[in-house]
């Protein structure tokens, strides 16, 4: 899974500006899977999305039909015809098909897997004064891989920009609300067929999960019976190989048992900048992170997630831990890692760290602003 953003800040334009920008856009996409990815990975399918830096104009779709065909038929002959082992995929014109017309395909992994692509920049905040018939029909085909697979069948979503709410010292809506309320319901009705959805943006790795009330019956909701919470949507934030936050450069990797359908062997690796900087030599210096061992997450599904920040929110020592490992950094960091967050105003120990909780589990605008009303 390759997360979108294949390029560095910047390089995409703001529209209007020369094309040579574009130019140069491509040509950095283009040697990012040439020269790192499809040599690593030359004999696996490489399941890439569209980041908000990889479009002709910063964070924009296509606005016409002409512009689509040659941006999409771009990503298209490089993704599908050209690395990995995805030439050789049977069903690369259903891939096609959908991928020139909004850059979202399925790709059939085997008659239990199935992995779905989405094109965020079709849902994103920042293009609320653009319109596009793709940012609804790509949710009702999202809507429909789901609700007509068989029941045996297992999806992994993969995308750029997720959805939900961020607070880096001030409040972020990450989608127009419409569409994130509309996911948020496909993900009530159709969670279940997700075993893990995988999401990037913010550069440093995260988990959130979504729940609801669960009264258990008709009766016990009358009867004014404690509720518990179900979870129904867990998201993995990737972490970024761009230490442009302050973060260690990193990459996760899951197992994932099609027998029983689930997700373990949980770990992030991060490359340690500051030991190799001061390594003689050429020394590349990297430590991994099992997050069954450091946070008691031993299998990915949205309880365990839910457990977990129940757990965290009880628990300044845990949570102080996911904090610092999270960033890519060493236990022994710990005061440059809570600085990092301190100066994003993200973190206040003080109130429990509400916004962060907030933000960790609820995905809906309003929903997120109630809880920091509290």
């Amino acid at each position: 899974l390759v997360s979108g953003d294949f390029t560095g800040h910047d390089i995409a334009a703001k529209r209007g500006k020369a094309d040579e920008n574009y130019i140069m856009l491509k040509s950095v996409i283009s040697s990012c899977f040439a020269q790192y990815i499809d040599p690593s990975f030359s004999k696996t399918i490489i399941i890439p999305t569209i980041g908000n830096n990889d479009a002709k104009f910063h964070y924009e779709f296509p606005q016409t039909g002409e512009e689509a065909d040659e941006y999409y038929g771009f990503l298209y002959d490089l993704w599908w015809n050209e690395i990995g082992a995805n030439p050789e995929y049977s069903k690369k014109d259903e891939v096609k098909e959908t991928f020139m017309k909004g850059g979202f395909y399925r790709y059939d992994h085997s008659d239990k897997i199935s992995f779905l692509a989405l094109n965020s920049l079709y849902w994103s905040e920042k293009n609320e004064k653009f319109s596009s018939s793709i940012s609804h029909s790509q949710l009702d085909w999202l809507e429909e891989q789901l609700r007509d697979a068989e029941d045996s069948r297992q999806f992994i979503i993969n995308m750029h920009i997720f959805p939900g709410m961020y607070n880096p010292g001030a409040r972020q809506r990450f989608w127009l609300d419409e569409f994130t309320n509309r996911f948020d319901d496909i993900m009530l009705q159709y969670g279940h067929k997700v075993i893990l959805f995988n999401g990037a943006h913010v550069h440093i790795a995260d988990v959130r999960a979504s729940w609801v009330e669960d009264y258990g019956s008709v009766q016990d909701l009358l009867k004014d019976e404690r509720s518990t919470k179900r979870a129904y949507f867990a998201n993995f934030v990737s972490p970024a190989i761009s230490p442009v936050y302050l973060n260690n450069p990193g990459f996760s990797m899951f197992d994932i048992e099609e027998d029983e359908m689930k997700v373990h062997n949980i770990t992030a690796h991060f490359l340690e900048l500051d030991r190799t900087f001061q390594s003689k030599g050429h020394e590349v210096v990297f430590h991994s992170i099992d997050f069954a061992e450091e946070f008691g997450i031993d299998e990915w599904s949205p309880q365990t997630i839910l457990d977990f920040m129940d757990r965290a929110q009880n628990d300044d020592e845990l949570f102080k831990r996911f904090l610092i490992l999270k960033l890519g950094f060493r236990l022994d960091q710990e005061e440059e890692a809570l600085t990092v967050y301190e100066n994003l105003n993200m973190i206040d120990f003080s109130n429990n760290n509400r916004i962060y909780w907030c933000f960790f589990q609820y995905m809906r605008a309003e929903d997120y602003d109630a809880c920091v009303k509290g």
